[in-house]
C-alpha cells in the first residue's frame, strides 16, 4: 500500500504516528519517575526500620552495663574497698570487670563528684585523672540520686562514650560507679552488621551555641565525611530524613536524638542509605529505558524531516512572503499551481497582503495624525521637527532659526464638561482651521498636541517671533460660533528657539512648556522661554534633594526658644525651631526651606522627622527630670492631612510622652485654607488631650469669627505687636485687648517678640501669662538650653 503525499491530510496522518515516539517517551519517563518513587520510599521504610534497630542495640547494651555494674556494686569486698579507698583493690576490681563485659572505661566517683579510681582498655591506660576537678557535670549525679541510676551518652577526655552511672550502697550511697564503652567504628560496625546493605552509621553532637561535630561513624574517610555532611545537620530535626552527598555518593539520611546524660549536649545517631546501593538492580532497566528513548527520538527526528521536505517549497514561498511584510513590501505569492491546503492557503495569503496593506495605510494616518482635526499630532510634529533642525545645522551658511509656539486653551475641557462632546469636537476642528489661516502657509508646520493644546513650527528671524505671538493672540480676540453657542477662547502662547533654547524637538517643546508656566500669574498670556528663571527653579529642587540628605546627616536640627512664665520668671515652656546648615550655602533660613518644602510635596516627610525629634527630645527631659512642654509649629498642608493625629500619638505612644506635654502652634492664615478639614484635624488632635495654639494672631482676616470654634487653649500675639510695646501706643491698646479678650474666652496668652525690660513688665501688668523673646533668650542648642534650666532653678 502507498501513501500519496499529495494530500495534506495524508501528510498530518503520518507526522501523528510519529506522535507515538513520544508517547512511549511520556510512559517510560512515567515508569522511571513510579520506579525512583517506590525505591525511595523503601529506603525511607529501610531507614525507619534500622533506626528502630540501632535503639534496641543501645538499649541492649545499656542493660548489659546496668546489669555488671549494679552486680560488682552489690559486692562486700569491693564496698568496702570503696568505703576504705583501697585504690589497688578498686583498680582491680574495675579491670576484672571491663575484660569480662569488654567495655572501654571504669570509675568510681565519690560523693563529692571527684573521681576516686578509674580503668581504662590498653588503649586508655595511659589517660590520667585530675582528681581535684569533677569529671562529670553535677547534674549527672542529681539524676541518679532522683531515679537510682542514669544512663545515655557523654563525652569524656574528648572522646564519645555510652555510660551507665550506679551509686555504691553500704547501704546508703558511698560513691558512683560509672561504666562506659567507647563510641568508635568498632562499636558502629557491630551494629551495621544487624542491618541491611548499603547502611553507614554516624553519632553527632553538638553542645549549646556551638557547631556540630563527628564522634564516629562507619566511613572509611572520616575527615572528609565530616566536611561534608556535618554543615547539613546543624539545623537538622530529630526523626527527618533528607538527602546528602557523602563520600560523592548519594545517601538518604535519618536523624535519630540519642539520650545525653547532660542536658547541654545533644547527641545524634545519623544512618546513611546508599541509593546507588539502591538503585543498583534497577540500573539495566533504565538503560533499557534509555535506549527505547533514544530509537523513538531518532524515529521521530526521521520521519520529521520526510514530512518537512515535502512542505519545503510552498512553505519557502510563505517565508519570503512573511518576510517581505515585516519590511513593509506588499508583493503577493505567486501561483503555487497547486490545488491542496497549499494552493488555498496562498490565495488566502495574497488576500492578507492586499488588507493589511490597506490597514497599515489607515494605521499610519491616524498614528501620526489627530482623529478630531486631521491635523499632525505629536509624533508627526517631532518627526518633522528633528527633521527641519537636520536641515538647518548651527552656525552654517543659510541656516535659519526655528521658532515654535505652543497655544494652550484651557476652558477645552470646560467646554467638554459644560456643553458635551459634539460641540467641543467642532470647537476644537475650528480652532485647527483659524489657526492655519492665521499664518502663512510657507514654510510653518501645524501640528495638535494635546486635548488643550496646539502646536506649530515655522522659519523666521529671531526679531519676527515676538510679532508673530501677538498676532496668533489677537487672532482669538473673537468668539468661536459652535451651533446655538458664541464660545470666546482664551490662549496661553509659550515660545523657544531654535538653536538658542534646544537642539532637539523633544527639547524645544519641554521648553514651550515652561515658558507658559513662567507666563502664568503675569499679566500676559504668552512668554517666551527664560533660562535664567528656569535655573532658579532648577535650584530650588536641587535644593529640596538636598535638605532629604541634610536630614540624614544632622544638617537639619532643632533649636530651642525659652518661653517664660511672667507670673513666676521660670521658664515652663520652649518652642522647637527648625534650623538647616546647608554644607555649601551655609545657614538656610526655615522660611525659604519650609515654604519650598509645601511648595514641592514634601512637607509632610519634613514634619514627620520633625515630630519625631521634638517627641523624643521631649520624653528624654522628662526623664532627666526638666519639666518643660514642648511647643511645635505645624503648617497648612499638615492640617489637611487626617493621618497626622494618629502619627502624633503613635510616636507619643512609642516614646512614652504625655499628650499635656505637647503644644501645637497654628497660624490663622492655615485654618483658613480648608477649615472643614483642619478643623476635623484639630478637633482630633484637641481629643487627645494635645495643647493647640493660634500663633501669629492678629495677622489673619477673620480672628474673631473663627477663634470661637476652634479648640484651642492658647493664643500667641504676633511679635509685630509687641517689638514696639515700649513706644508705641496703639501696640499696648492692641495687646491691652487682646490678652483681656483672650482671658475672657478661657485662653492663655503668649506674646512672642519681648525684646526688652518695658515691654516685659508691660506684659505682666497686662495679665499677659507667657513671653518669649531675645530678651529672655534667643534660640539655643538643646545642652545651652538644659544648662539655662538648670541656672535658673538654682539661682531661685
Amino acid at each position: 500500500m502507498t501513501l500519496s503525499f499529495t494530500n495534506f491530510k495524508t501528510k498530518l496522518v503520518v507526522f501523528f504516528v510519529s506522535l507515538f515516539v513520544l508517547v512511549q517517551i511520556i510512559t517510560n519517563t512515567a515508569v522511571y519517575i513510579t520506579t525512583k518513587n517506590n525505591l525511595e520510599n523503601q529506603a525511607v521504610s529501610n531507614l525507619t526500620f534500622s533506626g528502630q534497630a540501632i535503639r534496641r542495640a543501645v538499649a541492649q547494651r545499656n542493660q548489659e552495663l546496668s546489669a555488671a555494674a549494679e552486680l560488682l556494686s552489690r559486692d562486700f569486698g569491693f564496698r568496702e574497698a570503696v568505703a576504705t579507698k583501697d585504690t589497688p583493690t578498686i583498680i582491680s576490681a574495675l579491670q576484672n570487670l571491663t575484660t569480662r563485659i569488654d567495655t572501654d572505661r571504669a570509675f568510681i566517683v565519690s560523693m563529692d563528684q571527684k573521681v576516686l579510681a578509674q580503668y581504662g582498655t590498653e588503649e586508655r591506660t595511659d589517660l590520667s585523672v585530675n582528681k581535684d576537678k569533677a569529671l562529670f557535670p553535677p547534674e549527672v549525679f542529681a539524676a541518679v540520686e532522683k531515679n537510682g541510676e542514669a544512663s545515655g551518652f557523654i563525652q569524656i577526655d574528648g572522646v564519645m562514650y555510652e555510660i551507665v552511672i550506679l551509686p555504691v550502697l553500704a547501704p546508703t550511697p558511698i560513691a558512683w560507679m560509672v561504666l562506659g564503652i567507647e563510641i568508635n567504628k568498632a562499636y558502629l560496625d557491630d551494629i551495621k552488621q544487624t542491618l541491611p546493605v548499603g547502611l553507614e552509621i554516624s553519632i553527632v553532637h553538638h553542645q549549646e551555641n556551638s557547631e556540630a561535630l563527628l564522634a564516629a561513624d562507619t566511613f572509611s574517610l572520616a575527615n572528609e565525611l565530616e566536611n561534608t555532611f556535618l554543615p547539613d545537620l546543624t539545623d537538622l530535626k530529630s526523626a527527618e530524613v533528607f538527602q546528602q552527598n557523602i563520600t560523592n555518593q548519594r545517601y538518604m539520611s535519618l536523624t535519630l536524638p540519642l539520650q545525653s546524660v547532660t542536658s547541654r549536649h545533644t547527641i545524634y545517631a545519623v544512618v546513611h542509605y546508599s541509593l546507588d546501593v539502591v538503585f543498583s538492580p534497577f540500573k539495566p532497566l533504565m538503560i533499557t529505558l534509555a535506549g527505547v528513548l533514544l530509537a523513538g527520538m531518532i524515529a521521530f527526528i526521521y520521519e520529521s524531516f520526510v514530512i518537512a521536505r515535502s512542505v519545503t517549497r510552498p512553505l519557502q514561498e510563505l517565508r519570503t512572503a512573511a518576510v517581505n511584510i515585516s519590511k513593509g513590501v506588499y508583493q503577493p505569492l505567486n501561483d503555487l499551481h497547486q490545488n491542496d491546503e497549499f494552493g488555498d492557503l496562498a490565495a488566502s495569503f495574497n488576500k492578507m497582503i492586499e488588507d493589511i496593506d490597506i490597514r497599515e495605510q489607515k494605521i499610519t494616518f491616524q498614528a501620526e495624525h489627530d482623529l478630531e482635526t486631521g491635523l499632525p499630532n505629536r509624533l508627526k510634529f517631532e518627526t518633522v521637527l528633528d527633521q527641519l533642525i537636520a536641515e538647518n545645522p548651527p552656525g552654517e551658511a543659510g541656516s535659519q532659526n526655528i521658532d515654535v509656539f505652543i497655544l494652550t486653551f484651557q476652558s477645552i475641557a470646560e467646554v467638554r464638561n459644560s456643553l458635551g462632546y459634539s460641540v467641543a469636537e467642532t470647537l476644537i476642528s475650528q480652532m485647527g482651521a483659524h489657526i492655519s489661516a492665521t499664518l502663512p502657509a510657507a514654510d510653518v508646520f501645524f501640528a495638535r498636541l494635546n486635548t488643550i493644546s496646539f502646536i506649530l513650527a515655522l522659519r523666521e528671524p529671531v526679531e519676527d517671533r515676538l510679532h508673530t505671538m501677538l498676532t496668533l493672540l489677537k487672532s482669538f480676540d473673537k468668539p468661536f460660533i459652535c451651533g446655538d453657542y458664541n464660545i470666546d477662547m482664551t490662549v496661553q502662547i509659550g515660545g523657544a528657539t531654535y538653536p538658542e533654547h534646544g537642539k532637539t524637538a523633544a527639547d524645544l517643546i519641554q521648553k514651550t512648556h515652561i515658558a507658559i508656566s513662567q507666563s502664568s500669574g503675569t499679566a500676559h498670556h504668552y512668554g517666551i522661554y527664560n533660562a535664567e528663571k528656569d535655573t532658579q527653579d532648577t535650584q530650588k529642587l536641587s535644593l529640596m534633594g538636598d535638605l532629604r540628605a541634610s536630614m540624614n546627616k544632622n544638617e537639619v536640627f532643632f533649636h530651642y526658644q525659652p518661653k517664660i512664665d511672667l507670673k513666676t520668671g521660670r521658664m515652663t515652656h520652649v518652642e522647637a525651631l527648625m534650623r538647616w546648615i546647608h554644607p555649601e550655602r551655609g545657614f538656610v533660613a526655615p522660611d525659604e526651606f519650609i515654604l519650598l518644602a509645601e511648595q514641592t510635596g514634601h512637607i509632610h516627610a519634613l514634619t514627620a522627622w520633625g515630630l519625631e525629634q521634638t517627641i523624643d527630645a521631649c520624653a528624654r527631659w522628662r526623664e532627666a527630670g526638666y519639666r518643660l512642654k514642648m511647643a511645635m509649629n505645624l503648617s497648612a498642608k499638615d492640617l489637611v492631612n487626617r493621618q497626622l493625629p494618629d502619627q502624633i500619638q503613635r510616636l507619643m505612644t512609642e516614646k512614652r510622652v504625655s499628650a499635656e506635654w505637647m503644644v501645637f502652634e497654628v497660624t490663622e492664615s492655615a485654618v483658613m485654607q480648608e477649615p472643614e478639614i483642619v478643623l476635623d484635624t484639630l478637633n482630633r488632635m484637641s481629643d487627645l488631650g494635645l495643647t493647640l495654639s493660634i500663633d501669629d494672631y492678629g495677622t489673619g482676616y477673620s480672628s474673631l469669627s473663627y477663634l470661637k470654634e476652634l479648640p484651642v487653649s492658647e493664643l500667641k500675639i504676633d511679635k509685630s505687636f509687641v517689638l514696639s510695646l515700649a513706644t508705641n501706643k496703639n501696640d499696648q491698646i492692641l495687646v491691652r485687648s487682646t490678652i483681656d479678650l483672650a482671658h475672657n474666652l478661657g485662653l492663655k496668652v503668649t506674646a512672642e517678640g519681648v525684646e526688652d525690660q518695658v515691654s516685659a513688665e508691660l506684659l505682666k501688668a497686662y495679665g499677659c501669662d507667657v513671653g518669649q523673646g531675645y530678651y529672655f533668650s534667643r534660640p539655643v542648642s538643646e545642652e545651652d538650653l538644659l544648662s539655662y534650666y538648670r541656672e535658673q532653678r538654682q539661682a531661685s
